[in-house]
């Protein structure tokens, strides 16, 4: 039987090609949740394989929890995969602001799509008013 292995596989793609159960089968090569208790309301089978291809009953698990469309769930592999596709969507839109000094991935990500960025330099000594305003 031939059977590619790659990092980080699909145990529900490979579970079907050797003809098995997914639940039988352990990839080694990806980051996986080893236990099996639920500290969460979503089915095991939402969210235990990492990463999940198509990631719809992750997203249907968690629209259901929070009674929202499942079209506004994005789950991501952290949140520097989040900001990159938000950036993608922001530079469509026009040029963005990012107040400097900052968090680096959001002008890393809007980097990545090319979109026109502007910093807006953050002052560096705070006056008596707090919050201080944002020019």
């Amino acid at each position: 039987m031939n059977v590619e292995l790659r990092h980080g596989g699909n145990r529900v793609a490979m579970a079907r090609s050797l003809g098995c159960s997914a639940a039988g089968l352990l990839d080694a090569s990806a980051s996986l949740v080893p236990w099996t208790a639920m500290p969460w309301r979503l089915p095991r089978s939402a969210w235990r394989d990492y990463p999940d291809r198509d990631q719809q009953r992750l997203r249907r698990s968690i629209a259901a929890l929070h009674g929202v469309d499942e079209q506004l769930v994005l789950p991501g592999n952290g949140a520097a995969e989040l900001f990159t596709w938000a950036a993608r969507d922001a530079s469509t839109l026009g040029g963005s602001v990012v107040q400097a000094p900052g968090f680096a991935d959001y002008s890393r990500a809007l980097d990545c799509w090319s979109a026109p960025v502007c910093q807006q330099r953050l002052p560096l000594s705070w006056g008596e008013v707090f919050p201080q305003a944002f020019p």
